[in-house]
């Protein structure tokens, strides 16, 4: 049986790439940039104004000159004007700094009389302009490969003409459910059968991971898993099961893909919960999870081995890792298996992270991951886990 590093770095090593397309602007928040960014100019591309006020040549003030007529006004937008000597334009913020002039006094540290203006207060030369080409020069990389693109990249994709952008596609995903105990969420279970909420929970969380994903079920029959799957595989890029793969008589997946000549990697994993977790490639080059049905270790083996996978299959440069928490209670755990206790993460005053242990009852007590916020990898070989000690905390929220 593999430990869950071996496990992970099984998954990790599993190559997939997805392919690419182009969206435009409007679309592209959240996706994955599969193209680099050159700034087509300097920016900011002129001497920008930074505050209201008058724009002057600093040498005028330097000697000796303290009352500046009015030459005229230059707004945003307005093409550059030339300052006369001995005296001022007005100008706005994000104004071209007019030609001639070097300095900006705001508004607040002047006095107007008539059609001049009195300087109140002490003036530093260049004061209040952002220089051409200070922040990037033209032709300098913006945004490269691997950006997951949010508010800030969407400024600068704006700003330098890109109204169509290259992103990776988003991952077609099937997310299937098994049991014959089952039934649909707006049907009213008998008391033999439970309403299906495991799918729904992980299309939650892939929905915010550029995924597309289609829920099914299937019930615990071999003939329909196998005509079902056999379809699967060549409609979908990752098949993730909820349920079937643990080891009872109508756990049929490990043998369905066996008999589909789809490649089982490795079934079973040193942890809890979760250890039935299956991971599976098709001829094809499809990858299988078999999250086993509890809600609670199919959901934490969707964020400790599906969404880092995903992130590097569409080109995410950072990976998906863990932070370090401080355990805030003891945690006794006696079996030689690494464990995921779901903890509700708080900062403290000094910036420390405190992982507040919220045990669930058993792995079925979904209800419990609503008061907690992340999983705490507890490694095996130790039996009770201390206050105060620190270890990895995977977040799912």
């Amino acid at each position: 049986m593999l430990t869950v590093q071996q496990a992970f770095e099984y998954i990790m090593q599993t190559s997939s790439t997805a392919s690419r397309e182009t969206v435009d602007i409007s679309d592209a928040d959240g996706r994955v940039l599969m193209e680099t960014i050159i700034a087509d100019r300097p920016f900011p591309p002129f001497d920008r104004i930074t505050m209201d006020g008058i724009a002057i040549n600093y040498n005028d003030y330097g000697n000796g000159q303290r009352s500046f007529a009015i030459q005229g006004m230059q707004a945003a937008g307005d093409p550059q004007k030339t300052l006369a000597d001995g005296c001022c334009i007005e100008v706005m913020t994000g104004t071209v700094l007019p030609a001639n002039a070097d300095t900006v006094i705001p508004y607040e540290h002047l006095q107007q009389v008539n059609n001049t203006f009195l300087v109140t207060n002490e003036v530093v030369k260049q004061q209040n302009i952002h220089r051409k080409a200070s922040d990037v020069g033209e032709g300098e990389v913006l945004l490269d490969n691997g950006v997951c693109i949010g508010g800030a990249e969407i400024a600068v994709l704006a700003s330098v003409g890109k109204q169509q952008v290259t992103v990776s596609k988003k991952l077609k995903v099937a997310l299937v459910a098994t049991g014959n105990e089952l039934v649909p969420v707006n049907q009213r279970p008998e008391a033999h059968q439970v309403r299906m909420s495991n799918v729904y929970a992980l299309k939650a969380v892939l929905n915010n991971h550029n995924t597309t994903c289609t829920i099914l079920h299937l019930n615990d029959d071999k003939k329909e898993l196998l005509q079902s799957f056999s379809s699967l595989f060549n409609e979908y890029d990752l098949i993730i099961c909820s349920g079937g793969v643990s080891a009872g008589k109508l756990d049929y997946i490990p043998e369905v893909l066996a008999e589909l000549a789809v490649d089982i990697k490795f079934h079973k994993v040193k942890q809890r919960p979760g250890k039935p977790l299956l991971f599976a490639v098709s001829k094809n080059n499809v990858l299988f999870f078999g999250l086993p049905g509890n809600p609670v270790s199919g959901f934490m083996c969707l964020h400790r081995y599906v969404i880092p996978w995903i992130h590097k299959t569409i080109g995410i440069k950072t990976p998906v890792e863990p932070l370090k928490a401080v355990l805030k209670e003891d945690i006794l755990f006696d079996k030689p298996l690494t464990f995921f206790p779901p903890v509700h993460i708080t900062t403290s005053n000094n910036g420390t992270l405190i992982a507040d242990p919220h045990l669930t009852n058993g792995s079925g007590d979904y209800a419990t991951l609503t008061s907690a916020n992340a999983f705490l990898e507890l490694p095996d070989g130790k039996d009770i886990f201390k206050k105060g000690e620190v270890y990895d905390a995977w977040f799912y929220r």
